[in-house]
């Protein structure tokens, strides 16, 4: 018998695979130095695995970077650019004021955080570079376990966060059904 994983998992490691293999975000999260401040980072190469300072692959970069379900207070620590992907909320799909019993909507919250010393750059505030960059990827896109495509429905500054870092919360919908045995 095969595993069985419910789409709001599939549409969760479908946003964190979309993320964690852009080439684009993660130049904004790779280059980080103060070496970097003045130089275009979408001109920059790709680093070959060995060059990853001991890091045999670009996973093991996002595993320090880019987390799920992770509070912000609780990330800022681990790298001066952060991700954090949330399934946010689950409320049912609308259609002529009736509710429907198996098609949900999903909410995911992209989380961005970003170290005062790291922000700006060549091509502009880091944290903001990446929220478009996620907006431009995400946007109509279909998800693994989705109906129809992403909708970018909010975006919005995160304050409690220390007074070293700027954050920014994404929020992004899309239908999918909810497992009959799942979630009720």
């Amino acid at each position: 018998m095969g595993v069985r994983i419910d789409n709001a998992n599939k549409m969760l490691l479908s946003i964190m695979s979309e993320l964690t293999t852009d080439d684009d975000v993660f130049r904004l999260m790779y280059y980080t130095g103060s070496d970097y401040q003045d130089v275009d980072l979408y001109s920059l190469p790709i680093p070959k695995d060995d060059e990853l300072y001991e890091i045999d692959k670009h996973a093991e970069l996002y595993n320090k970077k880019v987390f799920t379900n992770k509070r912000v207070d609780s990330i800022s620590h681990y790298a001066d650019v952060n991700l954090f992907v949330n399934l946010y909320n689950v409320v049912p799909t609308m259609h002529f004021y009736k509710e429907s019993k198996h098609i949900k909507t999903f909410v995911f919250q992209i989380g961005i955080v970003c170290h005062k010393d790291v922000r700006e750059t060549l091509n502009g505030f880091r944290e903001v570079a990446l929220a478009y960059r996620i907006m431009e990827m995400l946007q109509d896109k279909e998800l693994a376990g989705g109906i129809g495509k992403v909708e970018l429905t909010d975006m919005f500054p995160i304050f409690d966060v220390p007074t070293d870092y700027v954050a920014y919360s994404l929020k992004l919908e899309i239908d999918g059904v909810m497992n009959l045995d799942g979630f009720k």
